[in-house]
């Protein structure tokens, strides 16, 4: 392709939009979703053949987001896109480091589904609405009650429970994901095993 031949970085982005599919090839319980390794698959190639490149770059905030920008880049300029996703307040095993690094991916997801028209509104468990979820999943919550029950049985607080959700997640209960709700889980679950070791029934 010669330069007279290649087109410009804005044919290059309505050509990629027209032509790009990415399927959702991830499973969170009943629904399907693509993380940004599955659209960086399908842009790569597209953006090889318009003569272009596509690159990312992230901005974390004092009040706790990652900004992400996705640029396409043609020998005429560049078209970007903004994404944003907050960063987990220390979750329990995780560095700052690695939750500010778990940010990212998603809001490099939404920079690139805003800047090249992906849909995401369909049977993705970041955009579906919890109470739906929950209403196609019915006692959802029924292991959080059990483990928080045996808890509460040990002498574990409520407030230091209700302390870590909210200090991890920041968002009431209802509007959990599956991921969140199995992270909880395991959290109390290991609550309890402590609390167990610690007064010798371990």
């Amino acid at each position: 392709m010669t330069a007279k031949e290649r087109p410009s970085v804005l044919e290059a982005l309505v050509n990629i939009q027209s032509e790009l599919k990415a399927p959702k090839d991830q499973n969170a319980g009943r629904y399907r979703y693509r993380n940004i390794e599955d659209i960086n698959e399908a842009v790569k190639p597209l953006a090889a053949k318009y003569v272009c490149a596509v690159v990312y770059s992230d901005e974390f905030t004092e009040d706790g987001k990652c900004v992400s920008t996705c640029t396409l880049m043609g020998e005429d300029g560049q078209i970007s896109a903004t994404g944003v996703a907050y960063v987990q307040r220390q979750p329990k095993n995780m560095s700052v480091e690695q939750a500010s690094g778990a940010a990212s991916p998603y809001a490099r997801k939404y920079a690139a589904c805003g800047l090249f028209a992906i849909d995401n509104s369909e049977n993705d468990p970041d955009m579906h609405p919890v109470q739906q979820q929950a209403a196609k999943k019915p006692g959802r919550y029924d292991k959080i009650a059990d483990y928080k029950r045996k808890c509460l049985e040990l002498g574990i607080t409520e407030i230091g429970i209700k302390s870590w959700l909210d200090s991890t997640f920041g968002k009431p209960m209802a509007e959990f994901t599956d991921e969140e709700i199995a992270e909880t889980e395991r959290y109390l679950a290991s609550l309890i095993v402590d609390k167990k070791a610690l007064m010798g029934n371990g």
